[in-house]
């Protein structure tokens, strides 16, 4: 059985102004944000972060995390690149070649 990686990122720093604001924010590993989008290619997952068409939270200096905020936005959006499913024609059995002779 799978569980999904998540982590909550919370926040209460002080601030000048007083306590900063509680922000909290479920975080997925790519692998997790790449199954709950459909099992998307790592390379491909890779090449849309890299072109900054899926937003990542960095933890530290090399931990990225998808936001739960950015996967539900792609499910209900789609994913960049990849067009949504059309039918295609059904392919129907010609009439056979005449035989030769």
């Amino acid at each position: 059985m799978h569980m999904e990686t998540t982590k909550q990122v919370s926040g209460g720093a002080e601030t000048a102004a007083g306590p900063a604001p509680e922000v909290s924010q479920f975080l997925y590993s790519y692998e997790d944000a790449r199954r709950m989008l459909g099992n998307v290619p790592v390379s491909t997952f890779a090449k849309w972060v890299g072109d900054g068409l899926v937003a990542t939270v960095r933890i530290g200096p090399r931990r990225q995390f998808v936001p739960a905020e950015e996967v539900q936005r792609l499910r209900r959006e789609g994913t960049p690149g990849v067009p949504k499913a059309k039918s295609r024609p059904r392919a129907s059995v010609a009439d056979p070649l005449p035989q030769a002779g």
